[in-house]
């Protein structure tokens, strides 16, 4: 009965406690435009995972709170399932970052990669990434991108 009554506490708790959402001490401010779409980054989320023992890192920028998601996933390429406004950009990728851009609930879609000199840090170090970004596809229908950010780590996965 006290085993009962201990876990039906812990339970009663664990339904109170607040969801997960944006990263506290992170910020994005700034903006992407691809086709006729504007997407105002407000949320911006550092994820890792360890991939043949290096380090992969990933900055989320997103016009919504989508902390709770990331907080749930199990695997990094789940971080973006809730992307509907935003950028997901691989910033250890090597001398040029992968990108994937979103708009207007992810009817808009664009993949590609930008020099790694587009992102400029002012603090890079495993836990915590700012500085800023700018980098410009709308040449090739791409999106025109700048956004000052601070970003916390907000979840490390398992590799």
């Amino acid at each position: 009965m006290r085993v009962a009554l201990h876990l039906a506490f812990v339970t009663i708790l664990g339904s109170l406690a607040p969801q997960a959402t944006a990263q506290e001490g992170s910020s994005a401010s700034g903006a992407m435009s691809i086709g006729k779409f504007t997407v105002e980054f407000k949320h911006v989320y550092l994820v890792a995972v360890a991939v043949n023992g290096k380090p992969e890192r990933r900055l989320i920028f997103s016009a919504s709170d989508i902390g709770a998601g990331i907080g749930k996933c199990a695997t990094i390429s789940c971080a973006t399932n809730d992307l509907k406004e935003g950028l997901e950009l691989e910033i250890d990728a090597g001398a040029r970052m992968n990108l994937w851009a979103v708009a207007n609930g992810q009817k808009v879609q664009h993949s590609d990669t930008a020099p790694r000199t587009n992102l400029t840090t002012t603090i890079d170090s495993g836990d915590m990434v700012a500085g800023t970004l700018a980098i410009d596809r709308s040449g090739i229908g791409g999106p025109k991108i700048n956004v000052e950010f601070k970003a916390k780590l907000t979840k490390a996965y398992k590799g």
